[in-house]
């Protein structure tokens, strides 16, 4: 066991290590416009696989932060957008649910995330499900902060009018209406960001630049000549009143001052921004102006994503990869170390309690079921990870064929001339670009389905790009993206690569991508003018959601019925194990049972096999063992008569054979002596024969009801029994109260009947007696031994003289409850022992008349009783006289009222202390 423990103390370690490698692992991979820098602060949104996090890190590339957020929700899934950080470090993010079958956005949040990027608040939720607004196109954009407040700014689902809004913040947050401008239909909105004033700066499908308001007519910002038609203005940020944007087709970068309108070129394509790797504006893939006029995005070498922060046009750095603190690392490693130990530590515990009550066994069910059940399982995981594999291997090989297909006929459909006439972002809209659009229609109301032979609704976007000197342009999008946009600054390197590949080859192509928007399949058709040259390409593709939402749906069905299927065959499979091994497990309970003493079992197998030969010698066994068992009941029913069971039991021990000389125990109990009063008197005038007749009387009568009550009887000696309470000494009250009340009516049968009055004394006392084993090896004998025995006997003989039928001692006063009636007698002085003891007598067992004196006397005999251990002889005398006279048979006040007069004459002996003594 121990060489398990050390193997499996190396495996922790080790999938500790993976563990902490793989969570403390960040990739720069899929950052795009997600990002925001704050004093010395980049963050951003990242996804890695179903993952997507927030993501804070110092400029240095060291991680302070990382926050998991949401990909799905109910079938739908997160898209994040704008993010924007206060002077609290609190962070402001839109993020877009979307449909994954048809990638509309059906509800928009702004949320806010605290220091530690958690989820603290959503500020703004906009549900479209149940409104006409359903569409593609993001409606919340341009987060930003002024005076404390959060500002955005939102179109309607038309992409016709743009309003701007303020949050203030509070308990209940309120949003504020700033401004609102309907744009006319040549102004359709690319980009837009809001003004101090509320007023509006907005880029154009067409690729112009414009500040709109209420009060003014658009002004047209760039470009300022109408000849320069190929301008595309995006990545607008507005600075300190300077606004900051890229013309994307030239590949400048400028800033104007919104004051005076002058127009710097702050970089062009071939700026060096990282001079370290020799990485020029043109490369980049994203990137934004921040506070302080800090530049900063993202850029892709040989395949990686980098970030750069350009804090001025002199000094940049760039971070190649996100750093892990030690502690971090560490408290990982350490985190996933006790996890994995306290699972290992509940599993090895689990087993450790099982195999104690199994005896370190592992019944042979629980072997079969824990052999094949786990086969069975996986064999059922594996055959549903391939029929996944297979069903998604075979959607996407369809799917493929099918863009593929109806990526050559929508080619053929274009206008070829129409294409080569779109030569500028101005033609947005043009009669050619109108009757493009014309030709291509609606993808996804062209049956294209139906033709695909697909049974669920697909959702296809489409690109139809120009080709021109070798150069690739975006013409129409269905994502409505400016017109004639180089694809070299909309898409990747390598997503740029494909598409070229098609318009040199002249063949359809096929391929694949993923981005932090999710993972997309496509078909790229080359558009052919009448001379056979490529003018043009038709990408048709979509978004892998789209069908492997439908395919998870199968798949879970598939899942679920695999789940039913497994499920019921173990169970078939643990009935037919049941069945099977049921004749041994009734064997083990038979056996189970024999060893817990029920030898009266029996086992009825009739499995016709080996098991039923083993049940009937079973049978056998268990007939011998019950005629020797009965045998030794005999024998011990005997042991028990010479020595109680319950004084084994006190002593601990289990039965008679454990029980050996020196044995003992010591221990509080209530002692209980029981006495035939001048038993040798009346011994005299009987003979022998009527001697233990009536000795074995009194000890069957009156020892049952000691027995009855929970008492042990301890010893028989005389005409007396000497018994033991362990706990309850009220069951000795009690016990006593019956015992005098059964002599009193036995002797009112024996007074008619001519027989002889029995007069029976008790004492009950409580202290630490020692119980033990005396004697020699070949005679053995229980005895209590104290000096508390001794003291109950000496009361005993004490009550007869007080005229008291049940004494008890003080020290068993405690805890007496209040329903019993008794007197205090006061202190009696044992001269054997040296020692005074108050005591009480119960006189609930008296005759009536004897108890209805004693309780009309109690008060005044308690009374005199304390007057006279107070010394006042003369007061104490009048109550003892008054006493008597009301019952003459008081012998416990005619003893203190011969005292009263003795001392009241004589005075007090030396050293006298109001007990009274005996001889």
């Amino acid at each position: 066991m121990k060489k398990l423990n050390y193997i499996m103390i190396a495996i922790i370690l080790t999938v500790s290590f993976f563990i902490s490698q793989r969570y403390n692992s960040v990739e720069l991979y899929g950052i795009q416009s997600d990002y925001y820098y704050k004093d010395g602060f980049f963050y951003f949104i990242t996804k890695q696989g179903d993952n997507i996090d927030l993501i804070k890190i110092d400029k240095n590339g060291n991680l302070i932060f990382r926050a998991q957020q949401p990909k799905y929700k109910d079938g739908f899934f997160y898209e994040y957008g704008d993010l924007i950080v206060n002077d609290r470090g609190q962070i402001y993010g839109v993020r877009y649910l979307y449909n994954a079958s048809d990638y509309y956005i059906y509800e928009e949040e702004i949320v806010r995330y605290n220091e530690s990027g958690k989820l603290d608040k959503i500020i703004v939720r906009d549900n479209y499900a149940d409104s006409d607004e359903i569409s593609p196109i993001k409606k919340i954009h341009s987060l930003f902060i002024s005076n404390g407040n959060l500002q955005f700014a939102k179109l309607d689902a038309n992409n016709e009018e743009i309003s701007a809004y303020r949050v203030i913040e509070g308990e209940e947050d309120k949003l504020e209406f700033l401004n609102k401008y309907k744009l006319t239909t040549n102004m359709k909105i690319d980009e837009f960001v809001i003004m101090s004033d509320n007023d509006f700066i907005i880029s154009t499908k067409r690729g112009e630049l414009y500040k709109i308001s209420e009060e003014e007519k658009p002004f047209r910002l760039y470009p300022k000549s109408d000849n320069d038609r190929n301008t595309i203005c995006r990545n607008l940020e507005i600075i300190d009143n300077t606004l900051y944007f890229e013309d994307v087709f030239n590949k400048n970068y400028y800033r104007m001052d919104l004051d005076t309108l002058i127009i710097e070129n702050i970089f062009t394509k071939d700026y060096s921004i990282v001079p370290e790797d020799n990485t020029t504006f043109e490369e980049l893939v994203s990137f934004e102006m921040f506070d302080n006029h800090v530049f900063a995005g993202v850029y892709e070498k040989e395949g990686r994503n980098y970030i750069f922060i350009k804090e001025d046009l002199e000094n940049s750095t760039y971070i190649e990869k996100v750093r892990i603190s030690n502690s971090k690392y560490l408290y990982t490693y350490v985190l996933s170390c006790v996890i994995l130990g306290i699972s290992y530590g509940l599993i090895y515990g689990l087993i450790e309690f099982f195999s104690k009550l199994t005896n370190g066994k592992i019944p042979i069910v629980i072997k079969q079921i824990l052999i094949f059940i786990p086969i069975l399982i996986v064999s059922s995981y594996l055959l549903l990870v391939q029929m996944d594999k297979y069903f998604t291997f075979s959607k996407e090989t369809d799917i493929k064929f099918q863009l593929y297909i109806l990526a050559q006929e929508m080619a053929n459909k274009i206008d070829a001339e129409a294409i080569d006439n779109i030569t500028s972002p101005r033609d947005y809209m043009s009669t050619d670009y109108k009757k493009i659009l014309d030709q291509v229609g609606d993808v996804n109301d062209n049956g294209f389905s139906e033709q695909a032979g697909i049974d669920y609704k697909n959702e296809y976007y489409y690109e139809i790009h120009g080709v021109d000197d070798g150069k690739v342009y975006t013409v129409i999008s269905s994502e409505d993206l400016p017109c004639y946009y180089p694809i070299q600054y909309l898409y990747s390197e390598e997503q740029t690569q494909k598409l070229m590949l098609v318009a040199e080859t002249k063949e359809t192509g096929l391929s694949e991508w993923s981005d932090q928007f999710g993972d997309w399949i496509f078909a790229v058709a080359p558009i052919f003018d009448g001379t056979g040259e490529v003018v043009g390409l038709f990408e048709l593709g979509m978004g892998k959601e789209t069908f492997l939402d439908d395919l998870n749906a199968v798949y879970r069905r598939l899942a679920m019925t695999n789940g039913l299927f497994t499920s019921i065959m173990v169970l078939i499979f643990i009935g037919i194990v049941y069945f099977m091994l049921r004749p041994l497990m009734i064997l083990k309970e038979s056996a189970s049972e024999i060893a817990v003493g029920n030898l009266d079992t029996t086992v009825d197998i009739r499995s016709r096999d080996e098991i039923e030969d083993l049940g009937k010698i079973f049978n056998q066994m268990t007939n011998y063992l019950r005629k020797s068992f009965n045998q030794l009941q005999e024998l011990n029913e005997i042991y028990y008569k010479f020595v109680p069971f319950r004084f084994i039991e006190l002593l601990g021990k289990r039965n008679i054979l454990d029980v050996k000389l020196g044995d003992q125990v010591q221990q509080k109990m209530i002692v209980m002596s029981l006495q035939l009063r001048d038993f040798y008197k009346i011994s005299n005038t009987l003979n022998t024969e009527e001697n233990f007749s009536l000795i074995n009387n009194i000890f069957n009568t009156y020892g049952s009801m000691i027995t009855e009550n929970n008492g042990v009887v301890e010893r028989y000696e005389d005409a007396g029994i000497l018994s033991l309470y362990q706990e309850d000494k009220e069951e000795a009250i009690d016990t006593a109260i019956s015992i005098i009340r059964k002599m009193h009516l036995q002797n009112k049968k024996a007074e008619k009947d001519g027989e002889k009055i029995l007069d029976i004394g008790i004492a009950i006392h409580e202290g630490d007696i020692m119980l033990g084993i005396i004697g020699q090896k070949e005679r053995m004998s229980a005895r209590a031994i104290s000096e508390d025995v001794s003291v109950t006997m000496m009361l005993q003989k004490i009550g007869k003289k007080l005229g008291s039928n049940i004494l008890v001692s003080a020290n068993a006063m405690e805890g007496i409850s209040s329903k019993y009636n008794y007197r205090y007698l006061g202190k009696v002085y044992l001269k054997e022992l040296e020692r005074e003891i108050g005591v009480y007598d119960f006189f609930d067992g008296d005759d009536i008349d004897i108890r209805k004196k004693k309780l009309e006397t109690r008060k005044e005999l308690e009374e005199g009783i304390r007057l006279f251990e107070q010394k006042n002889f003369y007061e104490a005398r009048k109550c003892f006289i008054h006493v008597t006279k009301l019952n003459h048979l008081d012998d416990a006040s005619k003893m203190y009222l011969f005292l009263s007069d003795k001392y009241s004459k004589e005075g007090i002996p030396d050293g006298w202390n109001s007990s009274l003594h005996f001889d």
